[in-house]
């Protein structure tokens, strides 16, 4: 009899003690769990939790990231974390979701904010809605605002985007493809701002320029787009498609303004591979970013292209939208990838035209399904 109470004595303490180390180390013990990447089952005691609802109602299979980690949320709508040094969580935003609009932009991310305790909760609501079968994304790339160009981006290029923005009809959604700003940090409120009223959300994208030049270092030199604007890289889903924003732009500042290089950071990379991991291989993929990452007749072009064009080369149709060079040209990278590099909105610093003779502008792409259905570009003042 001594012998079954010390067993069971021995038992009650094995279960204890399993149960406790499951609480403090953040182990799933959910019968669901088997996500990839799931940050319940890290090793690392959870710090970032939260729970993501539709229509009021948690939802499972959500993927949320803070730009390292990517997991998923789980029956109870619920996922879980150990984050670090960054700044967002964010969603990709499921298919049949809403994106949420805050202030006229996208609203998918929240800044981490840690309690007494050293943990963080954030939760995500989302409304549904019918998957979009049509869609249309204005595109624009390097506004580069500076204090002395502020009066043209105003009276100019502000008017008659409004006016061609009105003109679209549909869902509609922007991207700006980096350089909102001409090495003035100082007027990221003012272009986020500025740029609200078009009256269609516009996602961000980082550029060279729009790096503070007196911190000397990738990590901190684009503290205050972060502030303004939100993480440098994400992802969210509209319809058939799954777009992607990354930042590459590895920027040092020591030489001059524009010591920096075309590279994606080793980090985006893997993140790229656990978000993609999520979607489904008959999905476009749209990515917006700001460098090309191919350039004909010229090695200016993102350094590790071809690790990016590995990850993706497997999906149905890869559009990468780019800016940077300030003139319009289309590169066929494979069957399936296609790169379009923009002409700039101020063209050639603030000259009307662009470094190939185009006008200054903006673009229209409209899609249908996961493919690309239509491209034009509109020539500005």
């Amino acid at each position: 009899m001594e012998k079954e109470k010390s067993g069971s004595r021995i038992w009650k303490t094995m279960r204890v003690y399993v149960t406790v180390s499951a609480f403090l180390w953040g182990v799933c013990a959910s019968a669901d769990c088997g996500q990839s990447g799931c940050g319940s089952c890290r090793a690392e005691k959870a710090n970032l939790t939260g729970k993501v609802t539709v229509d009021g109602k948690p939802r499972q299979g959500v993927v949320v990231s803070d730009g390292i980690n990517v997991v998923v949320t789980d029956s109870l709508g619920a996922y879980a974390m150990h984050t670090s040094e960054k700044q967002h969580v964010f969603v990709s935003v499921p298919a049949d979701c809403e994106i949420p609009v805050l202030d006229g932009a996208p609203s998918f991310f929240q800044t981490i904010t840690f309690s007494a305790d050293s943990t963080a909760t954030h939760d995500f609501a989302f409304t549904s809605t019918d998957p979009k079968t049509e869609w249309t994304l204005l595109t624009m790339a390097d506004p580069q605002v500076s204090f002395i160009d502020v009066s043209d981006f105003e009276g100019v290029i502000m008017p008659q985007l409004k006016e061609f923005a009105s003109t679209l009809t549909g869902d509609v959604y922007g991207i700006a493809l980096g350089d909102l700003v001409w090495n003035t940090p100082e007027l990221f409120e003012y272009y986020r701002d500025s740029i609200a009223t078009i009256g269609v959300p516009v996602f961000k994208v980082i550029g060279n320029h729009d790096h503070n030049e007196n911190i000397k270092n990738d990590d901190d030199s684009d503290r205050e787009f972060r502030d303004a604007m939100g993480p440098t890289y994400y992802s969210v889903n509209i319809g058939d498609c799954h777009l992607v924003a990354l930042d590459d732009i590895l920027y040092r500042g020591v030489k001059s303004r524009n010591d920096y290089s075309d590279e994606i950071t080793a980090e985006q990379l893997e993140w790229l591979k656990a978000d993609l991991s999520h979607v489904d291989r008959d999905k476009m993929i749209i990515i917006g970013l700001h460098a090309p990452t191919k350039r004909r007749n010229t090695k200016a072009q993102v350094r590790n292209n071809q690790a990016l064009y590995d990850i993706v080369k497997d999906f149905k149709e890869v559009q990468i939208l780019s800016g940077h060079s300030h003139y319009n040209v289309t590169t066929t990278i494979a069957p399936n990838i296609t790169e379009t590099t923009f002409g700039a909105v101020m063209g050639a610093f603030w000259y009307p035209l662009c470094n190939d003779g185009s006008p200054r502008g903006y673009a229209v792409l409209r899609f249908d399904g996961n493919h690309l259905a239509d491209k034009y570009y509109i020539g500005a003042g």
